[in-house]
């Protein structure tokens, strides 16, 4: 046996799905309770399981997707970090853009937040010019000098961002010596890894936020990678990244900035293939878990963007042109001022959960709605092994919401699922008519634990003729990773004049002007960038 497993993280539930390469069928669909604090005792019962189930030598490769960027981001739980930038430019990172998007119009709208105040940011003495060549040599000791102040401060990483650090890396690279030499124990996270292409702004947020949640991110990934091997000598251990692709954990260890979006791609990836098998092109994905509901839509291939914005932070990173708003079946329902009803986006999460799931719990969500209207069995949650207190679920609809509204405890539940379904497709029709797609020439595809639940509603609202619901649609996110490929995307940005160019120029690799370093004021030392060689020269 042969065995390939996906592993969805998700914020209520861990899904998991193990495919069986020789005999070609699935040998095992899961799902075991997330537990966001700590996440590698959940992977270490999903691998105790499978291995006494299996054996030890019977899985070749798990393709693991995590919120845990995300997460890091969206809870404000990264590390402290510092900025080095080119003499000059301190501010840019604090100024930002004038274009506000759809707050063009709201004079009260919120600025992008910053990772890190202006205290923690440093001028080094360096430039290059537009096309990377030297103008002005990286001053060694500057570089030196400020780290050993951002260490005195209690930094844990740093982020380069150099002047036309796209054009030639050379002094970023240098920059990331000395760090190193400086301070060993220091996370670093370069602009030209991160995002090599133009716009300054963009390229140093993106490379803060790198740096931001690089050191937990890829301690995660170490974690999971070593777990693997521990228990299956045999295999190798894979992250699901934001643009549908699967790379290995060391290598997006310097760049964890790939997989804020690993876990709801998946899914993506997930039902291109499934309309793939069954011959349909216009897709709309809809995924609805415990927590958000994730909807792309896929007009043939799926669309992609190259930047994102998590809890205001602007991140310039390939990703799946995905939509996700609070709204799943741990959304928490309340009324407001005015006797309004809200669904969302706040969420009971996986503890204590929903009132129904009986783990302490008292607030009124989707799942108790859905269990009170009989749309939920009370006896089939993961097979029967967690119990629904429908009692419960009554009384916390009936006491938060019905009672408040002065209706039935049924009313209550009916106007919960009509509120949730409301939000979910007046977010499915900003993705598809505002951006020229007519619903109808699309199929439906949900999937999550209550996708399938509430998909008819949505489907009835935005005129959708065909709903096709997988199997397994509860941890289909985890069967989309078993089919997803093994790839990396580059990206560059190379400024040339459009007359006289070839399309062979172009095409052709940049290549790398000749380095220049001050290691001290009067000398300069260069490294060959074709033998490596080193001299320095007297300026």
């Amino acid at each position: 046996m042969t065995l390939r497993v996906g592993i969805d993280v998700g914020g209520t539930f861990t899904d998991v799905t193990a495919f069986d390469e020789d005999q070609r069928e699935l040998a095992a669909v899961r799902k075991y309770l997330s537990d966001p604090a700590q996440p590698a005792a959940v992977m270490e019962s999903i691998t105790a399981d499978l291995a006494r189930d299996f054996g030890a030598n019977s899985v070749s490769l798990i393709l693991h997707g995590s919120t845990a960027a995300l997460n890091t981001l969206l809870e404000g739980t990264g590390v402290r970090v510092g900025l080095l930038t080119t003499r000059g430019f301190r501010d840019v990172y604090e100024i930002g853009r004038q274009w506000r998007g759809e707050d063009v119009f709201n004079l009260f709208a919120p600025a992008p937040k910053m990772l890190l105040t202006r205290d923690r940011i440093f001028e080094i003495r360096e430039r290059l010019g537009a096309q990377g060549e030297v103008i002005e040599p990286l001053i060694a000791d500057d570089v030196s000098a400020a780290v050993s102040k951002l260490v005195a401060d209690g930094v844990e990483a740093v982020a380069v961002c150099f002047l036309f650090a796209y054009a030639n890396p050379i002094h970023e690279k240098a920059a990331a010596e000395i760090i190193r030499a400086t301070a060993p124990g220091l996370y670093v996270s370069l602009s030209h890894e991160v995002n090599p292409e133009w716009r300054e702004y963009e390229r140093t947020a993106s490379t803060v936020a790198n740096a931001y949640i690089g050191p937990p991110v890829s301690r995660y990934l170490r974690t999971l990678e070593e777990l693997s091997l521990r228990r299956f000598p045999r295999s190798r251990a894979l992250m699901m990244k934001s643009d549908g692709g699967a790379a290995s954990a060391s290598m997006l260890a310097r760049t964890p900035i790939q997989t804020v979006m690993s876990g709801p791609v998946a899914g993506v990836i997930g039902g291109r293939h499934l309309g793939d098998v069954k011959g349909i092109d216009n897709l709309i994905t809809f995924d609805t878990g415990g927590t958000s509901s994730d909807m792309a839509v896929l007009p043939g291939r799926p669309l992609f963007k190259s930047e994102v914005k998590v809890a205001r932070h602007p991140l310039r990173t390939h990703t799946v042109d995905i939509e996700t708003i609070g709204a799943g079946g741990g959304s928490i329902a309340a009324v407001h001022l005015g006797h309004v009803l809200k669904v969302g986006p706040q969420s009971a999460g996986a503890h204590p959960g929903p009132a129904c799931y009986g783990r302490g719990g008292r607030e009124p969500t989707l799942t108790d709605a859905l269990v009170l209207l009989g749309h939920l069995n009370p006896t089939a949650l993961l097979e029967g092994a967690m119990p629904i207190a429908s009692a419960k679920a009554r009384e916390a609809v009936a006491t938060r919401v019905a009672a408040p509204l002065e209706m039935s405890a049924a009313e209550a539940a009916w106007g919960i699922l009509r509120v949730l379904a409301t939000n979910v497709m007046v977010a499915m029709r900003t993705i598809t008519v505002e951006r020229g797609y007519d619903p109808r020439e699309f199929t439906l595809v949900p999937f999550g634990g209550v996708g399938p639940t509430i998909a008819g509603m949505i489907a009835a609202e935005l005129g959708i003729g065909r709903i096709l619901i997988p199997r397994d649609p509860g941890t289909f996110s985890a069967h989309g990773m078993l089919v997803t490929d093994v790839h990396q995307e580059r990206s560059l940005t190379r400024i040339t004049p459009v007359d006289g160019t070839m399309p062979a120029e172009v095409d052709a690799p940049t290549a790398t002007p000749a380095c220049a370093i001050a290691a001290s004021p009067t000398k300069w030392r260069c490294r060959c960038p074709a033998c490596g060689d080193r001299r320095t020269w007297p300026i």
